[in-house]
């Protein structure tokens, strides 16, 4: 699995950091799952149906510096991402993924 020594390596979190999930029941979503937590991280949950002021109160409050997410909810990410602790985030798309720090 390539996800854990990604987060590990390629873009240098450690164990325990915080690393949010913001996707739907989709395959990838237990994929991701495991990827984090075999690579010693917090999985921190994030409903993708949430408004941008939801979602700025859950990263803020979970101390996530990472975060996977659909590509289909980065709107929601990108108005509020400034305003978090948010350093790195890793786009799924539906059969693909793109990479961005």
């Amino acid at each position: 699995m390539l996800l854990p020594l990604y987060l590990q390596n390629g873009l240098g979190l450690k164990k325990g950091d915080r690393v949010a999930l913001m996707m739907p029941n989709l395959l990838q979503y237990p994929i991701a799952l495991f990827g984090i937590l075999r690579a010693g991280m917090v999985v921190v949950n994030v409903n993708p149906l949430y408004t941008p002021r939801e979602l700025e109160h859950q990263l803020n409050d979970s101390g996530a510096t990472a975060i996977v997410i659909v590509s289909n909810f980065a709107h929601t990410l990108e108005k509020i991402v400034f305003n978090t602790s948010i350093k790195h985030v890793i786009f799924n798309t539906y059969g693909r993924s793109a990479i961005s720090s």
